[in-house]
């Protein structure tokens, strides 16, 4: 494992934490398109719909998938996120 591997996973918990704080949902609003390469792998696009919590901050996020599926991740669970 790498140093920048370490730093993304560590930037990608903190985005999701404060993401938690201001925001009740995140749904996939279409299809991913991937970003296709030998040596790295990612995506190009992800359409999202962000809905704004009511109120006071959150303590959790939920992800909605296409297929309906929840997963919900709490705001200060930090490293159980990923």
């Amino acid at each position: 494992m790498c140093v920048g591997q370490l730093l993304a996973r560590l930037e990608g918990e903190v985005l999701l934490a404060a993401l938690a704080q201001r925001l009740r949902a995140i749904e996939i609003a279409g299809a991913p398109v991937r970003r296709y390469n030998n040596t790295l792998r990612g995506l190009a696009s992800l359409p999202l719909t962000l809905h704004a919590a009511r109120g006071p901050a959150m303590p959790s996020i939920t992800f909605v998938q296409p297929d309906g599926r929840r997963r919900v991740i709490e705001a200060d669970a930090g490293s159980s996120a990923m």
